[in-house]
């Protein structure tokens, strides 16, 4: 056998075992963004009247599937009972919800310090402020970077939400007022301990 002929089978065999042990990805990426089968699980708490700590428990809410209102496609998150807790999508602005019969903007993104909005959140019409741009939030998850909403009715604080795009609402707190003494206190809080796409 020539020398040449031992140097072209030799390159060859090394490409065949090149080839060979190269795998193809099958595998498809990680989503970056919830979808139909991502859940989240919160350490939720709430508060007494005078706003200290009362319980802790966990939460779980999933997105179970994608629904059609208003003529748009909506992911539908359920608690563990499966009642629908929010319809959630992320358009051109920012994360909206669909409530009271329409889209309503819950996070504005991208958004600067002091960007303020209207939305219909809960049962009413809420005044949303950006409170904080680029924060890092300190979660039972992980610390994550994001944008801080302040949400008003008649002037008092009703909502903090804190937004990622890849997490979506990482932390979530509601207030409510005292009937005895008429002062706004946190009732209820969310963090975010687990995300599963």
């Amino acid at each position: 056998m020539s020398a040449s002929v031992k140097y072209y089978a030799l390159l060859s065999l090394i490409s065949c075992l090149l080839l060979l042990s190269c795998k193809k990805e099958n595998t498809p990426a990680a989503p970056t963004s919830p979808e139909v089968g991502t859940s989240w699980t919160y350490i939720y708490k709430t508060f007494s009247a005078s706003g200290t700590l009362s319980t802790t428990s966990t939460i779980r809410y999933r997105a179970i599937s994608e629904e059609t209102l208003g003529g748009e496609k909506w992911l539908k998150l359920v608690d563990s009972a499966s009642n629908p807790v929010f319809y959630l999508k992320v358009k051109t602005g920012g994360l909206y919800q669909y409530a009271n019969n329409a889209s309503q903007l819950l996070c504005k993104d991208p958004a600067v310090v002091n960007d303020a909005y209207t939305s219909y959140n809960g049962t009413a019409n809420e005044d949303f402020v950006v409170t904080n741009t680029n924060f890092i939030v300190d979660l039972p998850y992980f610390n994550a970077t994001v944008t801080r909403y302040t949400g008003s009715r008649a002037g008092n604080v009703n909502d903090i939400l804190w937004y990622n795009k890849d997490l979506w609402l990482a932390k979530m707190e509601k207030y409510v007022q005292n009937t005895f003494t008429g002062v706004w206190h946190i009732d209820k809080r969310w963090e975010l301990s687990e995300i599963q796409y």
